[in-house]
């Protein structure tokens, strides 16, 4: 069966089949937010498959494909956190990224925290994600008032190298790779980090994977 997931302008979640029919009736209306993603978490079974989505709070809504809805607070958050979920350590399952103003947390599925990072400065940018070899993924963050990137391990440590030097979102590739710079496989491992800094500057660094 098809199971179409659309969400209006007003954060109204519709769960239809290829003809438009309703397929999962949702009663309750969700807020659409500037900072809110949507996320469909896909389990071995539709009824415990769901939609992922956070108010204003960040309380993350967990909106099940048998109809039904639970959530879970995981922090008492200053403002309306960026909301991101994702498997950063390769065990299989998801975890729970929020960025706050100025700190940076990571929660497991059984709300425990795995690690937060506290910056100088408000965080005015959503974190970014970057997949390794070896299936490792890194959270990248700027902080554009202090200019300082951040790239951290799924522990929590930073990357060699980090801060560096910047004040724009950034990307992670391999400049010279054939292949169009993807950050997994190959043997070579260098890759570059391309920035933007102060007075319309473009840096390109040379990191190690």
């Amino acid at each position: 069966k098809d199971y179409i997931v659309i969400i209006d302008r007003k954060g109204k979640i519709y769960v239809v089949d290829r003809r438009g029919s309703t397929r999962v009736k949702i009663n309750r209306q969700f807020k659409l937010l500037a900072n809110n993603t949507y996320f469909i978490d896909k389990a071995k079974n539709i009824s415990k498959t769901r939609i992922l989505t956070t108010d204003s709070t960040g309380k993350v809504f967990s909106i099940y494909f048998d109809g039904s809805i639970d959530s879970i607070l995981f922090n008492d958050f200053l403002s309306t956190p960026f909301f991101d979920y994702k498997d950063i350590d390769n065990d299989g399952v998801k975890e729970y990224v929020f960025l706050d103003k100025n700190e940076l947390f990571v929660f497991n599925r059984d709300n425990s925290l795995v690690y937060s990072s506290i910056f100088d400065s408000n965080i005015s940018h959503k974190p970014m994600f970057f997949s390794f070899s070896g299936k490792i993924t890194k959270i990248g963050v700027v902080s554009e008032k202090a200019n300082e990137l951040y790239l951290f391990n799924p522990d929590g440590t930073l990357s060699e190298g980090f801060p560096m030097y910047g004040n724009t979102p950034f990307s992670i590739a391999d400049i010279n790779s054939a292949q169009g710079g993807s950050t997994s496989g190959g043997k070579d491992k260098q890759l570059n980090l391309i920035t933007g800094a102060p007075n319309n500057f473009v840096y390109i660094y040379t990191i190690v994977r």
